[in-house]
C-alpha cells in the first residue's frame, strides 16, 4: 500500500470515530478527497442546467394540463399532483447535488424516478382503465 493510501485510511479511521454517524462522515471525507474545485464548479453548473431545463420542460406541458381540464377533474387533479411532486423533488435534489449533498440527492431521486414511473404507467390506457389507475392509486392503495 503507499504512503499517501495508509495516511488516507488512518485520517479516515480517526474521522469515523469523532462523528456522530461515522458512514456518512467517511463517504462524505472520501468525496471531497476525490472531487477537486474543477469539479465540483462542473457539477454546479450541471445543477444549475438541469434546473433550468426542468422549468422549460414543466411550461412545455402547462398546454398539455390546460388541455387535461377538459376531462375527469379527479384525473387532472391526481396527474397534476403527481407532477407537481416530482418537479418540486427534482429542484430540491439538483439544489442538494449543487450544495455537494450527492447522497441525499440520490434519495430523492429514487423518488422522483418512481413518481414518474407511475405517472407513466397511469396515463396509458383508454379512459376507463386510465380511471381505473387512478382510483387505484388515490384512492385504494393510501
Amino acid at each position: 500500500m503507499c504512503r499517501g493510501c495508509e495516511e488516507r485510511i488512518q485520517y479516515l479511521t480517526r474521522f469515523a470515530f469523532l462523528s456522530p454517524n461515522p458512514v456518512l462522515a467517511t463517504v462524505s471525507f472520501i468525496m471531497a478527497i476525490e472531487m477537486s474545485d474543477d469539479k465540483w464548479a462542473s457539477l454546479q453548473r450541471w445543477a444549475k442546467a438541469g434546473s433550468q431545463a426542468i422549468y422549460d420542460y414543466l411550461m412545455l406541458c402547462v398546454p398539455i394540463f390546460e388541455e387535461l381540464q377538459k376531462g375527469d377533474q379527479e384525473q387532472v387533479f391526481v396527474y397534476r399532483q403527481l407532477a407537481v411532486s416530482c418537479h418540486l423533488t427534482s429542484e430540491s435534489a439538483l439544489l442538494l447535488i449543487e450544495h455537494g449533498c450527492l447522497w441525499d440527492a440520490e434519495i430523492l431521486i429514487r423518488s422522483v424516478t418512481e413518481g414518474t414511473a407511475k405517472f407513466a404507467f397511469m396515463a396509458i390506457g383508454t379512459c376507463e382503465e386510465r380511471a381505473k389507475k387512478v382510483k387505484e392509486y388515490w384512492i385504494d392503495l393510501p
